[in-house]
């Protein structure tokens, strides 16, 4: 869509920047009802082909390699999380079976959720993303750790800076402050 969509060195002319909307990867459809990643850094071990391209280091090299200036790149960071309801509880891996697209997750909505019991935390270690499940609800979220490691790589690989989409789905209550942050993660998936 990109390469037939936008002349990027024409853009790259008469923008001082572009925001990157580098999130929102997959979602729930019919035709593909598994679970995914709302805003991974990279693929996971089980993403080939197309779904490969589905991550924020992609898209941004991406714009990068055809034509746009790295420092007029501002990636996105998402401030929210999207949810998947299982099919079945015992599959919580990845790209699990999904019977729909739940509901959309704020920072804080995601910090009660980790909270709850019952509510297991995973971090990809291969994606750089982390997910958790509780029953038959599947979130994909961003939080402390893969946002530091996000802006990190953005400055790392020379682009402009970040963004953010979006502050009302920012933990504008303070909701995490009540505790401690999800440094301590309770698995770490090395995918399959």
């Amino acid at each position: 869509i990109i390469a037939l969509a936008y002349d990027i060195p024409a853009i790259n002319r008469v923008v001082d920047f572009i925001n990157l909307m580098a999130y929102d990867f997959t979602d729930f459809h019919l035709y593909y009802p598994f679970t995914g990643y709302n805003s991974a850094l990279y693929p996971s071990k089980a993403q080939k082909g197309y779904f490969a391209t589905l991550n924020t280091a992609h898209a941004a090299h991406y714009w990068a390699e055809a034509g746009m200036n790295k420092s007029k790149i501002m990636v996105g960071i998402a401030t929210y999380g999207h949810s998947y309801n299982l099919l079945f509880s015992w599959l919580t891996y990845p790209g699990a079976p999904a019977t729909s697209e739940g509901r959309e997750f704020s920072y804080g909505d995601v910090c009660e959720f980790v909270h709850q019991p019952g509510t297991v935390r995973v971090w990809d270690e291969v994606a750089r993303v982390p997910y958790a499940y509780n029953g038959k609800i599947w979130v994909t979220f961003e939080d402390y750790l893969s946002v530091t490691q996000k802006t990190k790589w953005i400055k790392k690989n020379g682009f402009g800076g970040a963004m953010t989409y979006d502050l009302n789905s920012d933990d504008y209550d303070r909701v995490c402050n009540a505790w401690k942050p999800f440094e301590l993660q309770e698995i770490i998936y090395h995918g399959t």
